[in-house]
């Protein structure tokens, strides 16, 4: 049989979504510092303080959920307008910035802050990282 025309394999889009549990590493001005350890690689993540909803203590673990955002990137239309992620005390959502050696880094400015999340390239296996993605925490009992 002879080759196909016109078609070709392209790599899964990741969709997550990725439930990982995190120890307390450090506490920042804005952000704690929690850490994990995937199969190769360790996965630090600066979760901004305002998630927490902290009164005086953080939690020593945490679990995160991270996954491919569900909502729209753009307003309809021809014109259509950039929409802004959302950004909850529950869930907040960060875009996609570049692809690093052993991570894809994401952003998040919100009220006049930067946050950076760096997901290693083993979370996502071999699919594609998606242009934007949500970050979930739980305090585990």
């Amino acid at each position: 049989m002879g080759r196909i025309i016109g078609f070709k394999d392209f790599p899964n889009a990741w969709e997550g979504p990725a439930i990982l549990e995190f120890e307390l590493y450090s506490e920042h001005t804005r952000t704690a510092r929690y850490r994990s350890y995937l199969q190769q690689q360790r996965f630090d993540i600066y979760v901004p303080l305002f998630m927490l909803g902290i009164n005086n203590k953080l939690p020593d673990r945490i679990l995160v959920a991270l996954g491919k955002s569900a909502e729209p990137l753009r307003t309809i239309g021809f014109r259509g307008e950039p929409l802004k992620p959302k950004v909850t005390s529950d869930i907040i959502e960060f875009n996609f910035v570049e692809e690093k050696a052993n991570s894809v880094k994401y952003n998040l400015f919100f009220a006049g802050q930067s946050y950076n999340l760096y997901i290693p390239n083993e979370v996502f296996a071999d699919e594609l990282p998606p242009p934007r993605v949500y970050l979930q925490i739980g305090v585990p009992e």
